[in-house]
């Protein structure tokens, strides 16, 4: 989940995204681990994201191979970068989950 946005912040930024990798920036998925209870899996197309718009679609990561895998970029950027607005986007924050 994107720390710091409210139902007041771009309605393009995704708020939800499943299971990165880690909790760092900007988040990263690994394919390799499909099927798999591991964390960072991502599905065999992408990874499940929800927009602040109340939108969920799949998204594509950049290659289906590898364990720190981004999302695809459209025009140099992936859908983190193209919704960055520096007075409403919380580039970084990312809270975590606990796995048990």
């Amino acid at each position: 989940m994107t720390e710091g946005l409210s139902d007041s912040a771009p309605g393009e930024i995704p708020l939800v995204f499943e299971n990165p990798a880690k909790a760092t920036w900007p988040p990263v998925w690994n394919p390799d681990a499909q099927g798999t209870g591991v964390r960072g899996r991502s599905w065999s197309k992408g990874v499940i994201i929800g927009m602040n718009d109340s939108s969920v679609s799949l998204r594509p990561l950049e290659t289906m191979k590898g364990t720190a895998v981004p999302l695809k970029k459209v025009h140099g950027k992936d859908l983190f970068e193209a919704a960055i607005d520096p007075t409403a986007f919380p580039t970084g924050e990312i809270l975590d989950i606990e796995e048990k």
